[in-house]
């Protein structure tokens, strides 16, 4: 896949952001050796790509930090996280507006 080239790659079919947290003093295990890193995850038909935003930049424009290639089971559970993502959404705005109808705390 060359520069800028992601035609082969089939359509985008979402784009998220995520955070990772990557510890920087192997020897310790306290909440400051942590450090946290913004990440774009890039869906497409035949990969997946996890990139990380340039500043320099008012468009999209990333710099590749990993990818993994998309299969047909591996979309069917993409799919099925975010139907599931989506209904966990929807019963927790429904409960928040039961409660606030009935005003029950």
């Amino acid at each position: 896949m060359g520069q800028g080239d992601l035609s082969k790659q089939g359509s985008l079919l979402r784009k998220d952001v995520f955070t990772v947290w990557e510890n920087k003093k192997k020897e310790q295990r306290t909440i400051r050796s942590f450090k946290s890193k913004t990440r774009h995850m890039l869906l497409y038909e035949q990969v997946v790509l996890i990139c990380k935003k340039k500043d320099d930049s008012s468009a999209d424009s990333y710099t590749l930090k990993n990818s993994l290639a998309v299969s047909l089971l591996f979309m069917f559970l993409v799919a099925f996280f975010i139907l599931f993502h989506f209904a966990f959404n929807l019963v927790s705005l429904c409960k928040l507006q039961v409660t606030a109808v009935s005003g029950v705390n």
